[in-house]
């Protein structure tokens, strides 16, 4: 019987982590990974990946980028009968603001059409088309296929959430990856804020100075899943670390994202005292759930993000959530992840 494959691809000036899966009826097996650190990270990836892998040009393959490269923006759209509707007109506005030609906009939106009929002011990721062609171009100069889907760090976490817990209450979402984190607040499933911040793992790393190079080498590595250090041996110095990174810096954003967006009031804040965290492992997951909690003190709850497919994997939370996205294309909808014997 023939099991479609996945492959996944996520890169960053950071790092390049490159999985293959296949899929068992409703379930993922990891067959293959390949994680790179540096600069030059996509193109030694891609290397070591084809020499142990061969893709037919038919395999599903997605892939993520980085936020740094989007536009996150609200968008007044007046009524429309349809979502293709909804992304014509949200495409000429977002075209005439950047004084682009429609056709040079790459957009996609955030929040569902229902929610938006119902008077809800949508978000949009906005990207330049020539950009995404440009990385299109470039994974294809590598040997990878088109991509079935292109998605964007870190919202295919958000997928992997146990069921029924995006989809109600009001709550924070905070994700953070090697070189950002991201903050969005969710209502009723929909995600009525969102900021992007430029400040990651890496910068918690700048601060461990006496740590010698194989030893930062494994935290990031424990950072995106594989090998589990013990946190414990760590906690005193992260913790000030990233206290003085964060402190004030978590309210300020919070506040900024919910006045700053037409889907909530200035007042909202108080309602939004949950906070979800995510980062690409249990281990780093655990360091900022602790972190937070420690800033935010007994104003708001902290407790890292419920996942369906359990705390502890060898490959980044990212990469398995786009690997139940490439699922989706195949067509299935309940997948299970499943760590090999």
């Amino acid at each position: 019987m023939f099991n479609p494959a996945i492959t996944t691809l996520s890169t960053s000036k950071s790092y390049t982590e490159i999985t293959r899966f296949l899929l068992r009826g409703r379930n993922l097996h990891l067959t293959f990974r390949v994680l790179e650190f540096g600069h030059d990270s996509l193109k030694r990836s891609a290397e070591i990946f084809f020499e142990h892998n061969f893709l037919p040009v038919d395999e599903i393959f997605v892939t993520a980028v980085h936020p740094s490269n989007a536009i996150f923006q609200h968008i007044e759209i007046p009524r429309v009968k349809n979502r293709k509707n909804l992304m014509d007109v949200a495409g000429f506005k977002a075209a005439s603001q950047f004084t682009l030609p429609p056709n040079e906009v790459y957009m996609d939106c955030l929040n569902s059409f229902k929610a938006i009929k119902e008077g809800l002011v949508p978000s949009f990721v906005i990207l330049k088309t020539r950009f995404v062609n440009e990385f299109v171009n470039t994974l294809r100069s590598l040997g990878f296929p088109e991509p079935d889907r292109i998605s964007l760090r870190p919202l295919p976490i958000i997928s992997l959430a146990v069921d029924g817990l995006v989809s109600s209450g009001n709550f924070l979402f905070f994700a953070v990856d090697m070189d950002f984190s991201f903050l969005a607040a969710m209502k009723n499933g929909e995600m009525v804020g969102l900021t992007y911040i430029d400040e990651g793992f890496l910068s918690l790393l700048d601060g461990q100075s006496l740590l010698e190079e194989a030893e930062l080498l494994k935290l990031k590595m424990s950072f995106l899943g594989g090998s589990h250090l013990h946190y414990e041996s760590y906690e005193s110095d992260f913790s000030t670390t990233l206290q003085g990174l964060m402190g004030y810096k978590i309210g300020m954003y919070l506040s900024n994202m919910i006045s700053s967006s037409p889907n909530t009031e200035q007042t909202d804040d108080k309602e939004f005292n949950h906070f979800f965290v995510s980062g690409q492992s249990s281990f780093s997951t655990r360091i900022y759930s602790q972190v937070l909690r420690s800033i935010l003190g007994g104003e708001s709850t902290v407790e890292p993000l419920p996942l369906k497919t359990g705390e502890i994997m060898e490959i980044s939370y990212t990469t398995a959530g786009l690997a139940f996205e490439g699922g989706e294309v195949v067509g299935k909808r309940k997948l299970v992840y499943k760590e090999e014997a």
